[in-house]
């Protein structure tokens, strides 16, 4: 910004150190803070960014039904695309990792380097880099736990020297924006419900109203509108479906991810 004096003279003004966290925090949308965050990624010298929460419930299931991701789609919708009809999803070592309990920042290339990847996870971050210019990346772990994970992803189009430089610099306050974006996420109940899209979606109608009865504690025979044999029968399928689980591992999980909020 470029403030003048009565004489037409200007000069740049320097943001406010917490100018970030102010307009993160007055966000009430996912769309808006990850603009928010996106601009601060770019301040700090990277090219792009994406955010992703994985549920519990997604994990469990098995279900073949896409992650849903908050991501740079100005600049990285073609690599999205690619990453999503590919199904790169099954052999990102990132993701691999995470669902390991991971909790460390992971350098792509610095990983690959080093030797550890299969010949398919190579392909998917040589795919980024040849295909799509992402020269450099990191994947920050944010939560591992009975709600699900969630990572963000940042990426650069700096080299060699020029990149280490960058993250030398930049590391940390790169590192803390992400986390109060993270945080600013899950303490915003409509921001973190878009990202259980995939779930909901494969819920009918009458699931969510079985659910619900559920929660509520009544006895099964006491549901209205279908049948306490129909229900039963719905309820079955349910745990069939999120993973063979247990009646009260439904309701649990259906309560941490707050999926009632949405029905």
């Amino acid at each position: 910004m470029i403030e003048f004096n009565k004489y037409g003279m200007g000069r740049e003004i320097q943001p406010h150190p917490y100018q970030y966290f102010f307009d993160m925090f007055a966000t009430k949308t996912i769309d808006e803070a990850f603009k928010v965050y996106e601009r601060q990624v770019e301040n700090l010298g990277f090219y792009g960014a994406g955010y992703g929460i994985a549920p519990i419930l997604y994990i469990k299931s098995g279900l073949s039904v896409r992650s849903v991701f908050k991501v740079s789609e100005e600049r990285d919708s073609k690599f999205l695309q690619h990453y999503q009809e590919a199904n790169f999803e099954q052999d990102d070592f990132t993701v691999n990792r995470l669902r390991k309990g991971e909790n460390k920042v992971m350098d792509w290339w610095k990983v690959e380097r080093q030797g550890q990847l299969s010949q398919a996870e190579k392909h998917v971050i040589t795919v980024a880099r040849d295909d799509y210019g992402v020269q450099n990346g990191i994947t920050i772990p944010l939560m591992n736990n009975a709600y699900g994970i969630a990572a963000a992803s940042v990426w650069c189009k700096e080299k060699n020297g020029r990149y280490t430089k960058l993250l030398k610099e930049n590391y940390q306050s790169l590192i803390i924006c992400t986390q109060a974006f993270h945080k600013h996420v899950m303490t915003t109940s409509r921001m973190h419900h878009y990202f259980l899209s995939s779930v909901l979606n494969r819920l009918t109608e009458k699931e969510k109203y079985v659910i619900r009865h559920l929660v509520s504690g009544a006895p099964m025979k006491n549901i209205q509108h279908i049948t306490s044999a129909y229900a039963e029968k719905l309820v079955k399928t349910l745990k069939i479906k999120f993973g063979d689980i247990r009646t009260q591992e439904l309701i649990y999980h259906t309560g941490v991810l707050m999926l009632l909020d949405e029905f």
